[in-house]
């Protein structure tokens, strides 16, 4: 199987996972953009035993064209960390990290008309089985999602529907991740014992330790606690529905102590998942808002605005500040003076993310906004 390169979206696919591959396998020698061939494909080849591609393969697939890309190359990616980890290759027709990561995704499962007999199973019943391989995996669902043209979308849906069911599984997703009550994501993330130790001094480390000598399963059993943020009150009590994770997201940003090493990580990707999940069903709040008959913009606009700003918008502190400010009061979030350094800090965090990928907010951005500009005379037509 081959993947075309006209589209921008796979052409963004495919930067990211081998851009991905190579930090993962490089480390700090990975450098963003640049092929860097002579040392992957000498270390693929001494752990596969074989060359893996054409040099000329690995160098093409970070250029601005990239010939059409075969599967079975992108699977020898997925390969090399297989065999390094000791693990046997995936059970036939089985997709690894990195072909899902270049060729899958939602809008894939849930819209293509050539997948044997999953393909007989109804559009929502697929969306609804739909798993992301990780965090990254559903943000590049989300950017698909906001991307997606009439020619993509089979089964008698039209774009419109398309979207809203795609997008709100993209938020069902996150939710399952972050909601205060049984979020999946807190176990995965380090301690508050493990975070404050990571910033103390060896010495004060050393004087820590010793004074858990006679309590060692005390100390251990702090080290393994899955963090929680302190939500606000109010917030505490309320169950937002996925629809709304993204004032779940932004309701954590109250605990700006709870955004630190890989919380800030994990938290900063899902917030930007969830603001392309927002730009998808932006169609929506212009309709919403015409229907409504009056001058007034839907409040899921000014968070969309909130979170565009935050994370692909340029750097305009003012315009950024009265931003978060807006959607801080809307959503009674009462974030404390340090929540804005925190919210930036994530910015910085999902920024430099995207730069070892290769990529720039800017034009994530231009991708999740192109659909309605093309489409926007039809929409409003509908409406």
């Amino acid at each position: 199987m081959t993947g075309t390169n006209t589209s921008p979206m796979f052409r963004l696919r495919l930067k990211c996972a081998v851009n991905h591959f190579k930090h993962r396998m490089l480390e700090a020698a990975h450098e963003p953009g640049i092929s860097q061939g002579k040392s992957v494909l000498t270390r693929m080849t001494e752990v596969l035993s074989r060359a893996p591609f054409d040099p000329r393969t690995w160098d093409s697939w970070f250029g601005d064209a990239p010939p059409r890309v075969q599967r079975a190359a992108i699977g020898r990616l997925d390969q090399f960390f297989g065999a390094k980890a000791g693990r046997l290759r995936e059970r036939r027709g089985e997709s690894g990290f990195y072909e899902d990561l270049v060729f899958g995704g939602l809008a894939v499962q849930a819209l293509e008309p050539d997948m044997g007999k999953l393909h007989r199973s109804p559009v929502g019943q697929r969306t609804s089985q739909y798993r992301p391989r990780s965090p990254l995996h559903l943000h590049l669902d989300a950017l698909d999602v906001a991307a997606l043209e009439n020619d993509q979308v089979h089964k008698g849906l039209c774009l419109w529907d398309a979207k809203a069911m795609l997008s709100n599984r993209v938020m069902e997703c996150l939710h399952d991740r972050w909601n205060h009550r049984c979020g999946t994501v807190y176990e995965s993330l380090s301690s508050d014992m493990e975070q404050a130790m990571l910033e103390l001094s060896d010495a004060d480390r050393q004087s820590v330790e010793k004074e858990f000598a006679f309590g060692p399963l005390a100390f251990q059993s702090l080290m393994e606690r899955a963090p929680r943020p302190m939500f606000e009150g109010r917030l505490d009590q309320l169950d937002f529905a996925a629809s709304q994770v993204h004032k779940t997201l932004l309701g954590i940003a109250a605990d700006a102590s709870f955004l630190r090493g890989d919380r800030l990580t994990a938290w900063c990707l899902d917030a930007a998942t969830a603001a392309l999940a927002l730009q998808s069903m932006n169609w929506r709040f212009q309709l919403d808002m015409l229907a409504s008959g009056r001058a007034i913009v839907m409040p899921e606009v000014w968070y969309l605005d909130a979170m565009q700003s935050l994370f692909f918008g340029p750097n305009d502190e003012d315009a950024l500040s009265e931003a978060l400010g807006r959607v801080n009061e809307m959503g009674q979030f009462k974030w404390l003076p340090d929540t804005y350094d925190a919210l930036l800090a994530a910015r910085d965090q999902y920024h430099a993310l995207l730069a070892q990928l290769g990529l720039h907010p800017a034009t994530l951005w231009q991708i999740a906004e192109c659909s309605d500009q093309t489409h926007s005379a039809t929409m409003l037509k509908a409406g």
